[in-house]
């Protein structure tokens, strides 16, 4: 039996979606392959619809808009094109073919230019064959798709609200130091702790405010019950998630979906590109974990973070390391898990924990914090591995005391840092990016007033919530940065740093003196 793909079509109403009324009002004969969707305009039509038309194993999708210029929104199409290149390109790395995906211009009375236009767009589809993430192409091949993980570890879910484990004595001590409720009075981390004593979790995962919690471990810090607060929290989101409830994703669960995907796919991906291949092998026992940075830079272009892999393996090389960069390996999961999607967290970790033992794998650096906790923390957890996880400064420090890395070159700059939550407060790294800012010649290092398990959250959390009070946050610690006169915040997590130059490329709430937001890699890449 031949192939027939199955195409999902967006059309806009004045146009696209008119060319395709006069087709069949003139009974012109097109394939049926093709499900219309009719939009007031194709500017409409963001990466998240696209990307969910692919999840549901369509084999293709289609924009059919206006010719540029004709829009009767001015620019919908011109943004439509944006929209398609920059999807190209996720596929592309996805390891899906990006002809999957296109944009065609067809007017009111082109009826048979729409009827062109899908018939080329079948027998091109044809070629292809059944998307990847079809269940046809899984019948197909055992390989296109993850199994199904099993049940979720015990460690994942470790606390119940009914134990010891709320004992709460309502001391204030969270809410006092809860970078959310200093911003937003009506947050209460003491609140929904009683909440959860007096009612349990099922009230709790029902409330918004379960997915507006930073999980910074802040109230951890003080708590003098130790209490399991961020724990129940997490927890509770994969509860909502069995539910399925689910948080506001910003960026329009764009990250979410990439990641969705990668748990899904078992294809060849695209994630090499832009990296010097004479920098790294495909063979060897430590492995530099590239994780989402190639990723974010489709998402946020304006903040380079695939700079941060190129700066790092420049440091590993010159630290006489030629590490494993791995095509094969997938992104660690860390959002998907804070989230509550923990079947998806678990195929994307026993994938890549697969991957390490089959590289033979004794030593794997991250420039990522959160990659690093989940890498270190939750993949134990999950099975028993024999590697070490270094953070990158963590090696940076280490090679600089025993001589292995010499950094003699002047950065004449004045810099702050910023410790981020699952580096500091979760991992419990302060002293290493001190010590490596504190020797690099010239550089002039200078503390904020809160610092190390003291230190104030980007105000983002695995990218569910983001709103005006995460902007009061960020505002908040741009200014005790910029008060320390430095004009470099250096960082050691790639999230903080695109959340803070988010901050600066929107509308800063107060004016702030010009601050860069470096990533430490860049700052000893100098230095080199």
């Amino acid at each position: 039996m031949s192939f027939e793909p199955d195409i999902l079509g967006f059309a806009c109403n004045f146009c696209g979606y008119a060319g395709a009324d006069q087709a069949g009002a003139n009974k012109m004969q097109y394939p049926p392959n093709i499900k219309l969707v009719r939009v007031p305009c194709m500017g409409r039509v963001d990466t998240t619809l696209v990307l969910e038309g692919f999840e549901k194993g369509f084999d293709g999708v289609i924009l059919i808009g206006c010719h540029i210029g004709d829009c009767h929104f001015i620019s919908g199409n011109k943004n439509a094109v944006l929209v398609v290149d920059r999807l190209k390109n996720i596929l592309r790395y996805l390891g899906i073919e990006p002809e999957r995906l296109k944009f065609e211009e067809v007017s009111a009375g082109e009826g048979p230019v729409f009827v062109k236009v899908v018939k080329e767009f079948v027998e091109e589809l044809k070629k292809l064959g059944p998307t990847p993430l079809s269940a046809r192409a899984c019948a197909d091949s055992p390989g296109g798709q993850t199994d199904n993980p099993g049940p979720v570890p015990q460690s994942l879910a470790p606390v119940d609200p009914d134990t010891h484990q709320l004992e709460c004595i309502q001391c204030n001590k969270c809410m006092l130091t809860c970078p959310l409720n200093r911003v937003d009075p009506t947050y209460s981390p003491r609140g929904y702790t009683l909440q959860l004593l007096l009612n349990g979790d099922e009230k709790f995962t029902e409330d918004k405010g379960l997915y507006r919690c930073l999980t910074c471990y802040q109230c951890k810090e003080v708590c003098p019950s130790h209490i399991r607060f961020i724990e129940i929290v997490r927890q509770a989101r994969r509860k909502a998630r069995e539910k399925g409830r689910m948080d506001e994703c910003k960026h329009g669960l764009i990250l979410r979906r990439i990641q969705q995907f990668q748990a899904d796919l078992q294809v060849a991906q695209n994630r090499l590109a832009g990296l010097d291949p004479d920098t790294f092998t495909d063979s060897g026992d430590t492995l530099y974990f590239l994780g989402c940075l190639p990723v974010f830079d489709f998402i946020f272009p304006h903040t380079n973070n695939l700079m941060i892999a190129q700066n790092a393996l420049k440091i590993l090389n010159r630290a006489g390391v030629k590490p494993v960069v791995s095509n094969d390996e997938k992104c660690c999961g860390y959002d998907l898990l804070w989230n509550g999607e923990t079947e998806a967290f678990l195929k994307l970790a026993k994938s890549n924990l697969k991957l390490f033992k089959t590289l033979g794998i004794k030593k794997i650096i991250t420039s990522c914090a959160e990659g690093f906790a989940t890498l270190k923390d939750e993949y134990p957890a999950i099975e028993p591995v024999d590697w070490e996880v270094q953070h990158i400064t963590q090696f940076i420090a280490e090679a600089m005391r025993n001589g292995s890395l010499k950094l003699n070159t002047p950065v004449e700059e004045k810099v702050t840092y910023h410790d981020p939550c699952r580096l500091g407060r979760v991992g419990h790294i302060y002293d290493d990016p001190r010590y490596i800012l504190k020797n690099i010649p010239g550089l002039d290092f200078t503390e904020m007033e809160f610092i190390r398990e003291n230190s104030r959250c980007c105000g983002v959390g695995s990218f569910s919530n983001c709103d005006a009070h995460t902007k009061l946050i960020q505002s908040d610690r741009l200014e005790e940065a910029a008060e320390t006169g430095a004009n470099h915040l250096v960082t050691t997590c790639p999230k903080c740093r695109i959340h803070f130059n988010c901050y600066l490329d929107g509308r800063p709430i107060r004016e702030l003196p010009p601050l860069n937001i470096a990533d430490i890699t860049e700052i000893v890449a100098r230095a080199l």
